[in-house]
């Protein structure tokens, strides 16, 4: 330990300094011999402070403060080749190169850390990289894994559940996700994929229970696809005016959502409010030509047909 060599070192240097007097008061040939073994100790503790793996890991985290990831990289790998078990070297190389997307490689290092540690937050990283290699079945076993260790590990049973909901197995995502919701309380991530799997089910009471909680949070990144999917749910229901508010928040938070401009051009469309509808339909059909292929037969817009600014659209 670094900590510990410099206290060593501190302690040599200090009786250093106490045998130098005793030998100046005595010239005692044994005080002589004592010097020169602390003088080669204390060489040995000022080799084990600048070699010691530690250091890598100091300059290391350093440099990842620095956003020097690279250098960071290089670092931590020389730490590991001093100290194999090292595994705060370990999980920041495995950080840092799952924010460079260097999956492959943070998995190798993942799966010596486990070699290392059969901890649960090891077991849950090495899940959430296998997740990213669209390795679901191995995700799994991960996640797993860690439950063994702790059968309340939280981010497991999300990490189950987003692998369920990759594989479109959605009653086992919901399950698993509302798993993680007893055990960490409300979490917004987790109500968006639940109301999400409710709205695919077409559980669409149910569905708006979890998207309010989502959209009364006001900060999340896909807050515009619960608005978005809060107006399909709507619109289904022909409150045309609701829908047209859910649809206005989606593209309000997100202007160049095409799917948003559409569904509120046809929420105007059943209000028979044109001017509205061909002012959104323009918007969508700008970000999209997808859109005005679409429109000409939608069904939405019947009360356009002999519109001539409708006809100019879809032409």
């Amino acid at each position: 330990m670094v900590g510990g060599s410099i206290l060593i070192l501190l302690a040599i240097l200090i009786f250093i300094v106490y045998m130098i007097k005793i030998r100046k008061k005595n010239n005692n040939k044994v005080a002589i011999i004592i010097l020169l073994i602390l003088i080669m100790l204390s060489g040995g503790a000022i080799y084990s402070i600048f070699t010691s793996y530690q250091l890598y890991d100091i300059k290391g985290h350093k440099l990842e403060s620095e956003n020097k990831s690279d250098d960071a990289l290089e670092s931590y790998k020389k730490a590991i080749k001093k100290n194999k078990n090292d595994t705060f070297a370990y999980n920041h190389i495995i950080a840092i190169l799952m924010q460079q997307g260097r999956f492959e490689e943070a998995l190798e290092y993942s799966s010596k850390l486990i070699e290392i540690e059969k901890k649960t937050d090891n077991y849950i990283n090495k899940g959430n990289i296998e997740w990213e290699l669209n390795e679901y079945e191995k995700a799994l076993e991960s996640y797993e894994e860690a439950i063994k260790i702790d059968e309340k590990a939280p981010l497991a049973y999300y990490g189950i559940g987003m692998v369920y909901f990759a594989q479109e197995e959605y009653e086992k995502s919901f399950d698993n996700f509302n798993r993680y919701i007893e055990i960490v309380g409300d979490d917004i991530d987790a109500y968006y994929y639940m109301g999400t799997i409710k709205f695919i089910a077409s559980d669409h009471d149910n569905a708006l229970i979890y998207l309010d909680k989502v959209t009364l949070q006001g900060d999340y990144p896909n807050i515009y696809i619960s608005y978005f999917l809060k107006g399909e749910i709507y619109y289904g229901k022909e409150d045309y005016q609701s829908a047209i508010k859910n649809y206005s928040k989606s593209i309000e938070l997100n202007v160049n959502f095409g799917d948003g401009y559409y569904n509120l051009a046809r929420a105007y469309g059943k209000l028979n409010d044109a001017d509205n509808a061909i002012k959104n339909l323009r918007k969508a059909v700008e970000l999209s030509d997808k859109f005005k292929e679409l429109a000409a037969t939608d069904g939405a817009f019947n009360s356009l047909l002999e519109n001539d600014k409708f006809i100019d659209i879809i032409r």
